[in-house]
């Protein structure tokens, strides 16, 4: 399990509250998809490649939330994810917060459980 939240450091994303509860087999599903493709969604891959603890946190920072969007609509249109509902609602989700904390100037902060 991985809490997400939005913030604008990572010092104010110790302090802020979760958005999201991102649950294992969410993750997971992403990261079926993305694990042999760390070239082509860097920023996924990195969301996804592990669980929890220490190694299970990820930062996108702000700059790189577009960068976000566009790797989540290149697997969302995708054989997989038009196949997989699990997936795609994980992906659309994803995004979602992304597009929010972009228009908020804010990073998204990961932190594995």
């Amino acid at each position: 399990m991985k809490d997400i939240v939005l913030a604008p450091s990572a010092e104010e994303a110790i302090r802020s509250k979760r958005v999201w509860e991102f649950p294992a087999g969410s993750y997971a599903t992403p990261w079926w998809a993305v694990k042999d493709q760390r070239d082509s969604f860097p920023l996924l891959y990195s969301i996804c490649s592990h669980a929890e603890g220490l190694e299970g946190d990820f930062t996108i920072s702000h700059p790189d939330l577009g960068a976000l969007c566009r790797e989540i609509d290149r697997l969302a249109l995708d054989d997989r994810a038009s196949n997989d509902a699990d997936l795609k609602k994980a992906l659309l989700r994803l995004r979602k917060l992304a597009r929010g904390a972009q228009r908020r100037g804010l990073s998204i902060f990961g932190h594995g459980d």
